[in-house]
């Protein structure tokens, strides 16, 4: 006879700052992380003992006994989410690395790690892009129970995040991109002043953005991003991205020009050639100035509006 025991616990709501989620007296989960739908199933199944055979008898002795050994306490945790398509998942518990794997073309991942004692674990997640950026990493801690599985899904992965140059000239396009979950909802939060603004991420997990500086001040300013997948999940905040707008018409400091490709500090015949080389699709991503994924037209001309001494 067999006796399997289900609790299945939904979190609903944003959480911001630290949850908890409580079952038999037991402290399951606690995260710095926030999400919408996360879920947490615990699910045991045990088989009763053996009966113990009857004592032997008979006149040369006594009976014998049958020692059954007491369940062992591991446990099993299961994480299910969403990342963006080929993503490396790395799993680490109590910081180190104990998983690898690869999300599916849909963006979907699957964890199984057996054999982990019970009691408090911390975990930690991240991702890292087919264009070899990271995110930031989710962490939480669990209090695994003996004999159990702990499912933990509806986590969706922050997205990735990169920008096109850290210094710009008022009134031209930054372009901020990355990858995600396909078809999710980016929002891209702006500051010094908040500005916040919307894009799609594609089926192959890319999202990219146009910004136009023309309204945004001189100075420094941040962007991060978030996601939400069409199912409702919502991902923690990026990493975050500095960059400078500079007058129209002016350089940055030396070494900042977007257009130089070989770091010389001007833009002249030599960038033009490493452009040229990297006609159409690039294999040197530098050379793509607007990320689109394409060395174009659009990229020489901002090369030539570049072009000189960067003072």
């Amino acid at each position: 006879m067999e006796f399997k025991t289900q609790i299945i616990i939904f979190c609903g709501c944003v959480v911001v700052g630290s949850f908890f989620v409580i079952a038999s007296n037991h402290v399951i989960a606690q995260s710095n992380s926030q999400g919408v739908g996360v879920s947490i199933t615990i699910e045991q199944t045990t088989t009763p003992p053996p009966t113990p055979p009857p004592s032997g008898g008979g006149g040369g002795g006594g009976g014998s006994t049958v020692i059954v050994p007491s369940p062992t306490d591991i446990a099993t945790f299961v994480m299910k989410g969403k990342a963006y398509p080929k993503a490396i998942i790395t799993i680490l518990r109590n910081g180190a690395v104990t998983k690898t794997l690869i999300a599916g073309n849909d963006g979907l991942f699957e964890a199984t790690i057996s054999g982990l004692p019970a009691g408090l674990q911390t975990f930690g997640v991240y991702a890292q892009d087919t264009e070899g950026k990271k995110s930031v990493t989710l962490s939480f801690t669990l209090s695994l129970l003996a004999n159990m599985t702990t499912t933990l899904e509806g986590l969706i992965i922050p997205v990735t995040i990169e920008i096109s140059s850290p210094v710009v000239n008022q009134g031209n396009p930054l372009f901020i991109y990355g990858q995600s979950f396909p078809e999710s909802n980016i929002s891209l939060f702006i500051q010094s002043k908040e500005v916040v603004k919307t894009t799609a991420t594609k089926p192959s997990g890319n999202w990219r953005y146009e910004l136009d500086t023309a309204p945004l001040d001189l100075g420094d300013h941040a962007v991060r991003a978030k996601a939400q997948a069409l199912t409702g999940e919502q991902s923690e905040f990026s990493e975050t991205k500095f960059f400078r707008v500079i007058p129209k018409g002016a350089h940055g400091t030396p070494g900042s020009c977007p257009a130089d490709l070989n770091d010389d500090n001007r833009v002249d015949i030599t960038d033009l050639s490493i452009l040229l080389y990297n006609w159409g699709t690039p294999k040197n991503t530098r050379a793509d100035y607007n990320k689109d994924g394409r060395v174009d037209i659009v990229d020489f001309s901002i090369l030539l509006y570049y072009w000189g001494t960067c003072v």
